[in-house]
């Protein structure tokens, strides 16, 4: 039977991992035992970011990336929470987090900055092409915070459908934006972020 009181122990007195693994069960609300089963518990968003902070501040890129999604996720329009979600995505960025680039360029997307959100994808596309591919493809596609270049665009839709670790849902994007393409239509910018 799981114990919140033996995961706060091992938080305490174990390495970064544990109060990772602490603050995301205490921000989500449950946890999930060895065996995959889901188990509810009492949610803690305060408790919660302490624990991803403590493993954040030991090194942990994988707290740094919650707390940036959590930042990111819950401004609602809020400056200063995406500021903070830039500061703990960078931070991801710069302990080499592969999927910190994308997540960086997301955010500048929604302070607006259409530029640092291609110039955060291109960057994300050098460290790890898998992520951001598609995303960098839709921005050369659409314009967005770079000059349009179709065949720029075209190249990553095709790299997307050859790699065979692609996931489907991206395979299936790209093979619609490269059916666009082929007929002439141009998306409008909503197709990179909301």
């Amino acid at each position: 039977m799981f114990k919140l009181s033996m995961l706060r122990k091992k938080a305490s007195n174990g390495g970064p991992e544990w109060a990772f693994h602490l603050g995301c069960c205490l921000l989500r609300g449950e946890y999930e035992t060895d065996t995959g089963v889901v188990q509810k518990i009492r949610r803690n968003i305060k408790e919660g970011l302490y624990w991803l902070r403590s493993a954040a501040e030991k090194g942990n890129y994988d707290a740094m990336i919650e707390l940036g999604a959590y930042y990111a996720d819950t401004a609602k329009g809020d400056k200063s929470k995406l500021l903070t979600a830039l500061f703990w995505e960078k931070k991801a960025w710069r302990a080499n987090c592969e999927i910190a680039g994308q997540n960086i360029a997301v955010t500048y997307s929604q302070l607006g900055n259409r530029q640092l959100c291609h110039k955060w994808l291109q960057r994300g596309y050098k460290r790890c092409k898998w992520s951001t591919r598609l995303s960098l493809a839709k921005t050369f596609l659409c314009g967005y915070g770079v000059r349009r270049n179709v065949p720029k665009a075209e190249q990553l839709f095709r790299d997307v459908l050859r790699d065979h670790g692609s996931h489907p849902s991206h395979k299936a994007l790209a093979k619609k934006y490269l059916r666009m393409i082929k007929r002439g239509e141009s998306p409008d910018d909503s197709v990179v972020y909301p």
